[in-house]
């Protein structure tokens, strides 16, 4: 049988098994120092992530459509869309508002 190291540390340091996902706050999966471990739902625990690798924005939830710039995000498997924007500026300060709103500290808007 094999564990996750977060999981396993998790468990040294509080004596209990994580039931929720085990988030790294600085996004470094082999940094499992306590203080980078947290408690997160899955829908929390994706809101951490980096854009993905083949987003041509470099941008979480911003992508280029007729000349403008729309903006989505999703929680808890529901996508919302934020909108149609001029500068991509704006699009990602919309979507980083958003994200702040939903996911609080774990909102990752890059």
């Amino acid at each position: 049988v094999q564990f996750m190291e977060h999981r396993l540390a998790w468990l040294v340091h509080h004596g209990e098994w994580p039931i929720d996902d085990i988030d790294h706050v600085n996004r470094r999966r082999d940094d499992n120092r306590i203080a980078n471990l947290r408690l997160a739902t899955r829908s929390q625990n994706c809101s951490n992530k980096d854009a993905r690798r083949d987003n041509s924005t470099g941008i979480k939830g911003i992508w280029p459509a007729r000349g403008r710039w729309q903006a989505a995000i999703t929680k808890d498997g529901k996508r919302r869309y934020l909108g149609s924007f001029i500068s991509i500026e704006d699009a990602q300060a919309a979507y980083s508002r958003v994200a702040t709103e939903l996911y609080g500290s774990y909102a990752r808007a890059a």
